[in-house]
């Protein structure tokens, strides 16, 4: 579907969300702050771009089914492959980098395959599920500050593995997952939604008034933590209890989608078209080359000059940017295709229908 007919605003959606969950990771990582992190509440802010980033990785796979000229049993290889990949990626970086959102999407893709040829009902009582689970999940016995700035590698055995995938990890499959099929069950629907607050975006609005009660029942059952106000600035600082966070996002990621669609649903400027969905095609290489960044940041560095808000803050920007331009240097000077892509196609490329 040609970019000035209605995907603009999801190209946009997207480069927001990237580059905004790879300045939150690097802000918790490299700025030494992970260990402020926990199970049981979430920033309203910070994690929103996290959120957003599998929200539409969610959405994008429902796109991809759609295509009625790709058999199932292809869809089906392309998604875990492409999964896999992303996961195998991911642990390259598990012994250095907590916050480390390819494992979570090569499981989020690699499940999403598998349940993406579902239908609509069964789709919503999952998330539906997902939700409740979030919400008792809260009482698990889980550590407070677990290690996020690594896995410990050495005597690691298939416990801690699944621990970290699945519970341990800050990008764990719970609650993150929930983002990912909400995505998947948004974009089962009407991909350009007519008029400024489409009937979506009611259901949009309605979770967040939902999450606001959820977050005053959760206040009345667990104190803040210790670490409620680990950054200080205001709003940023605002935090939500597991079970209102994930009913917030959900509902703020379908209005701001909604939002992206209406605001740029008749763009017609080439260069926010080309560069948006350059961007948007090389989203894996511009997040690998953060990590791999970061990662060399960690070993080559004493953390402590981190602590300095300013001097993050512009750090983080400057590997934001560095990020963009070095892509954009190979796009022009090596293959049209980053490296991470290119891997991708041409693995899953090799599956017949």
């Amino acid at each position: 579907m040609p970019r000035n007919q209605g995907l603009v605003g999801i190209d946009v959606a997207y480069i927001i969300a990237l580059f905004g969950t790879m300045f939150v990771t690097l802000f918790f990582v490299i700025g030494d702050r992970q260990f402020f992190l926990e199970h049981t509440s979430y920033y309203v802010f910070l994690d929103f771009f996290p959120a957003l980033l599998f929200f539409l990785s969610g959405f994008t796979l429902a796109l991809s089914l759609r295509d009625r000229k790709t058999s199932s049993r292809r869809k089906l290889s392309n998604s875990a492959k492409k999964g896999s990949i992303l996961m195998l990626i991911g642990f390259l970086f598990v012994g250095s980098w907590g916050m480390n959102a390819f494992v979570a999407l090569g499981t989020f893709y690699i499940v999403g395959g598998l349940i993406g040829q579902w239908s609509n009902f069964f789709l919503r009582t999952l998330a539906v599920g997902i939700l409740f689970f979030s919400v008792v999940s809260i009482n698990f016995e889980v550590p407070t500050y677990p290690l996020y700035s690594a896995m410990k590698m050495q005597g690691a055995n298939m416990k801690d593995l699944v621990g970290y995938i699945f519970f341990n990890g800050y990008f764990s499959f719970l609650p993150w997952f929930g983002f990912f099929l909400m995505g998947l069950i948004f974009g089962r629907g009407d991909v350009r939604p007519n008029g400024w607050f489409p009937p979506s975006s009611f259901a949009g609005a309605a979770l967040v008034a939902i999450s606001v009660a959820a977050e005053i029942y959760s206040q009345k059952l667990y104190a803040p933590s210790p670490s409620w106000n680990s950054v200080a600035i205001y709003p940023i600082n605002i935090k939500y209890f597991l079970p209102s966070f994930v009913l917030l996002q959900s509902g703020v990621c379908i209005l701001f989608l909604n939002a992206m669609n209406y605001i740029f649903r008749k763009s017609k400027n080439k260069a926010l078209n080309d560069t948006s969905r350059k961007l948007v095609e090389a989203k894996y290489s511009i997040y690998f080359l953060m990590l791999l960044i970061g990662t060399i940041i960690l070993n080559l560095f004493n953390l402590i000059i981190f602590k300095q808000s300013l001097i993050l803050i512009i750090l983080n920007s400057l590997i934001c940017i560095l990020c963009y331009y070095g892509l954009m240097l190979w796009k022009r000077n090596m293959t049209i295709t980053t490296p991470i892509e290119w891997l991708i196609k041409r693995i899953s490329s090799s599956t017949r229908s």
